[in-house]
């Protein structure tokens, strides 16, 4: 839509710029022909200039609206829903098809709640149509999972079910609806169940981590069946990420090459990268214990992991902010602090750690 807001007022600039500025209307006296004609002529510069200033005024409106478009897209959201809100019965399984993308974009920024709620919103009307849209359902279903998944995970497990269900009654194949059910699968501890569904996934994209996953769960090597994997895929970070999701009793040495391992920061916080964040956290922890030892009453020199743990603590507690997933990883927390007393030696960050909920596997 923007692309074609800036053709438009480029087509209109060059069009009055050029027109106005070398084409004039004038008037004819002479034997043959009496009244108004259209001339070329070079000397409206003042009038060339003024067009000029106001096009570009155009320009500048049009450049500031991108840089802002992120508020817009949020009021726009917000139209949505209370449009939403207000209207019993929207008509139209494609109507409510075309509403996705937007509350769509609200889930990927992790504004989970807000999102959800809309959801839901449009699974009461798409249940409400004459005719059921199965494959609609599965894809609202899924969002809902997505949502729900971080503030109530039976919900999460159910809409997951039936996203599955009405996903098959469809006659419709969504790579991402069952990348879904398999990890609530290996979540459960059902390998079996998750075998199958990436059977299912590898058929039709062999290069999927969600393919390799539930192998990777059951190996009793790991290493050896991390290197048997086709290179796209074991050079894939979310494969590590989610794995440390499904099964948290991972030891990261056998996964990566803790040693000389550097882990690249996600350009974005939103539900894609999440678990690359989580997992990076991990990474630099397990580095720091690892090769500088637990330090907590600042002994030791600082280490270079210690400056890590502070750097992609700090980012992550920051990009949350503006997230529905605040305290959705409390170990972040006092990590944050352990790293920030450790480098400044301020007492306030002791106190932080202690009011701070951590897992028993920080602490072991």
């Amino acid at each position: 839509m923007e692309k074609k807001i800036l053709i438009s007022y480029i087509a209109f600039g060059v069009t009055v710029f050029g027109g106005f500025s070398f084409l004039r209307i004038g008037w004819s006296t002479s034997d043959k022909y009496i009244g108004p004609v259209l001339e070329f002529h070079m000397g409206n510069w003042d009038y060339m200039i003024l067009v000029a200033f106001l096009f570009y005024l155009v320009i500048l409106g049009y450049i500031l609206y991108v840089a802002h478009k992120g508020e817009i897209r949020e009021f726009q959201l917000k139209e949505i829903q209370l449009k939403s809100a207000n209207i019993e019965h929207i008509v139209g399984n494609e109507v409510i098809r075309d509403m996705i993308p937007a509350i769509k974009e609200s889930l990927d920024n992790l504004k989970v709640k807000d999102a959800y709620r809309l959801f839901n919103k449009l699974r009461e009307n798409a249940c409400a149509q004459v005719r059921l849209d199965y494959g609609l359902l599965s894809l609202i279903d899924l969002y809902r999972s997505q949502c729900s998944r971080y503030f109530a995970p039976e919900e999460s497990r159910k809409c997951a079910r039936l996203s599955v269900n009405e996903m098959r009654k469809a006659f419709i194949y969504v790579e991402e609806i069952l990348a879904n059910e398999e990890y609530h699968l290996l979540k459960e501890g059902d390998v079996n169940n998750a075998m199958v569904i990436a059977h299912d996934i590898m058929e039709r994209n062999d290069k999927s981590i969600w393919s390799f996953l539930p192998l990777l769960v059951i190996s009793e090597d790991l290493t050896a069946s991390i290197q048997g994997l086709p290179p796209t895929v074991r050079s894939n970070n979310l494969l590590y990420a989610n794995l440390i999701l499904v099964k948290q009793d991972i030891d990261l040495q056998k996964v990566l090459p803790l040693d000389n391992y550097e882990i690249e920061e996600p350009c974005k916080f939103n539900l894609t990268n999440l678990p690359l964040w989580m997992f990076n956290i991990s990474v630099v922890l397990d580095q720091h214990l690892k090769k500088e030892g637990y330090d907590l009453l600042g002994n030791m020199p600082v280490g270079k992991y210690v400056y890590k743990i502070q750097n992609v603590t700090r980012k992550y507690l920051s990009f949350e902010k503006s997230t529905e997933v605040v305290g959705l990883c409390p170990d972040v927390i006092y990590l944050n602090a352990y790293a920030e007393y450790l480098i400044t030696k301020d007492p306030k960050w002791i106190e932080v750690a202690k009011t701070s909920k951590v897992s028993e596997t920080i602490l072991s």
